[in-house]
């Protein structure tokens, strides 16, 4: 009988390392749209409520969810379960294992730092009232908090570094996770039609 093939067997650092990266990209996408709707300001937090109120009230609970969840699954352990899992921590190994990364490698591991950091602020509240219903924090409704929105913006943009830093040593050109300009169909879209309906009321 065969053995289970290792990592570097079944796939290249490159192919992992782009895929990882897809996930990156993808939720700092999802969190831009969260910020631009519910961070943005009283002008943005006006249109929402004199448009469909009830909507982004459940929007809002989605999309925190989502964020925590993804937040935790790229910052989760290298393997659970007998499966290994494309996350932060198992890059970070493979690139250590294979040479790349040592000791001296100090500025890639105060980034990797930085953004495994954050994971100790949202895994509470994924564990006790997303993945999970703990009945003291869910009768109280404790919330999703626990985090000031800083220190959400910063783990993105140590995010951004990570994988900046990491395309380097893999030899790839760096990637933006967030789009360089609002796209098409996208939030901004969204909002400029609700401002216009509104507009087209008075």
């Amino acid at each position: 009988m065969s053995s289970t093939p290792s990592p570097s067997e079944k796939f290249t650092l490159k192919d992992e390392f782009f895929n990882l990266r897809d996930m990156f990209a993808g939720l700092t996408i999802d969190w831009l749209t969260y910020s631009r709707l519910y961070e943005s300001g009283l002008e943005t937090e006006k249109l929402c409520e004199a448009t469909a109120r009830m909507f982004f009230k459940d929007l809002y609970r989605i999309l925190r969810a989502h964020i925590v969840l993804g937040v935790c699954k790229i910052t989760d352990r290298p393997s659970s379960l007998g499966r290994e899992n494309l996350t932060i921590p198992g890059l970070y190994e493979r690139l250590k294992a294979e040479g790349i990364v040592d000791d001296s490698a100090v500025k890639f591991q105060k980034t990797y730092d930085a953004v495994m950091s954050f994971r100790s602020l949202v895994k509470v509240p994924r564990d006790r009232l997303i993945a999970h219903a703990d009945k003291d924090a869910a009768v109280r409704d404790d919330g999703l908090g626990g985090y000031h929105p800083s220190e959400e913006r910063q783990f993105f943009a140590d995010l951004q570094d990570f994988s900046d830093q990491a395309s380097a040593l893999i030899g790839l050109p760096s990637l933006k996770l967030s789009p360089q300009a609002p796209h098409k169909g996208g939030v901004e879209c969204l909002l400029k039609a609700l401002g216009r309906g509104i507009d087209s009321k008075r």
